[in-house]
């Protein structure tokens, strides 16, 4: 996006060691900071951290309030000066989770790996992997970066789970698949600033701004699995329609999911739902079990 700024002051604290971060808070945090317009740290320390027996615990609200910083959503000119919601006009209709995922993958190097864990995990698996499988693969990639082990992996974990990008089992591990809300919200995204209606435009552009969904681009480019379940399974919903066409350009190809036991190309898409109702929750939105990702 051209009108990307960065935020004029960045705390030094690294992403990954951010360990009370937490999606709920961070959501909320910024929440108030949005209704307030401009506020000052304090402010929302004293609001989200009040004090028992004369002490207060402050680590949790400061450290969302600098990953915030850190990743551009918010801006503090220096440590003294009040903050305020930075990049918030660009794609102003996504929901919370995905503005995350997008600043995320708009940090420069080497700030860029927290979105990079994804795209290697969709490298060594197709719909599931073990955490502690994905450590190996995270260390080889970064090795320069970091020291990694299983308590920065699981703090990625934490936030992930929690802004939809992947889901957790006991018996599979990670899940790969986005949530249907997630992929909902930056299909419309991208459907309301008028763009091609050709599928392949569409995972380019996912792709650039918020995580990989490409599992091979040589010859007829190919979605990954974990990507690919979820499109068919939100057609199986009536909220998207998928199109083929004879001898068209520029197809991508979807790989066999339980709904189709055949690989299928496809040339353009849709989205067959009322302007403004969105059909899915995220897993913050979420009040008791069996709500549909």
């Amino acid at each position: 996006m051209n009108d990307y700024t960065t935020a004029d002051w960045k705390p030094s604290g690294v992403l990954i060691n951010y360990n009370l971060v937490r999606g709920a808070e961070l959501k909320a945090i910024y929440e108030y900071i949005e209704a307030q317009g401009e506020t000052s740290v304090q402010q929302v320390v004293d609001s989200f951290a009040p004090k028992r027996d004369g002490e207060r615990k402050e680590d949790n609200a400061r450290q969302c309030v600098d990953f915030l910083n850190s990743i551009d959503m918010v801006n503090r000119p220096d440590s003294g000066q009040p903050i305020e919601l930075q990049n918030e006009s660009i794609l102003p209709d996504l929901g919370f989770e995905a503005r995350v995922l997008f600043h995320l993958r708009e940090q420069a190097e080497p700030r860029d790996y927290f979105s990079r864990i994804y795209d290697v995990s969709l490298r060594e698996a197709d719909r599931s992997i073990p955490l502690d499988s994905l450590l190996p693969d995270v260390r080889r990639e970064f090795e320069r970066e970091f020291d990694w082990n299983l308590t920065k992996l699981r703090m990625w974990r934490s936030l992930m789970v929690q802004l939809g990008l992947i889901s957790e089992t006991d018996n599979r591990g990670l899940i790969l698949s986005p949530c249907r809300a997630l992929i909902f919200d930056v299909l419309t995204a991208y459907d309301r600033r008028n763009e091609s209606n050709d599928l392949i435009d569409l995972m380019e552009w996912v792709q650039e701004h918020f995580f990989e969904v490409f599992d091979s681009k040589t010859g007829t480019p190919s979605a990954h699995p974990a990507f690919a379940d979820v499109l068919q399974n939100m057609e199986s919903d009536d909220i998207l329609t998928l199109r083929g066409m004879a001898d068209a350009q520029n197809e991508v190809k979807l790989p066999a999911t339980r709904q189709n036991p055949t690989d299928r190309s496809i040339k353009s898409f849709s989205v067959d739902v009322e302007d403004g109702r969105d059909p899915y929750q995220y897993p913050l939105e979420q009040s008791t079990l069996g709500v549909q990702r």
